[in-house]
């Protein structure tokens, strides 16, 4: 999660200042949606980076329960 926040804000951000001295605008436009894609980017590189391994997990119907249940 901390790798998708770290993605996403400073790409927002660095969007905004590239932007910011064309229009103001375009600026407050540009930058949500560049840390948004960053964001997006990094979360499905952590999904493809984590494998089909976390659909195997031994106790997964455990720790799901756990979840539900507390």
């Amino acid at each position: 999660m901390f790798l998708i926040i770290f993605a996403a804000m400073p790409a927002g951000l660095l969007a905004m200042s590239f932007t910011a001295s064309t229009s103001l605008l375009l600026a407050l436009m540009a930058g949500p949606l560049v840390g948004s894609v960053s964001g997006f980017c990094a979360a499905l590189f952590l999904a493809w980076h984590r494998g089909s391994e976390w659909k195997s997990d031994s106790d997964f119907d455990q720790q799901t329960d756990a979840m539900v249940g507390a």
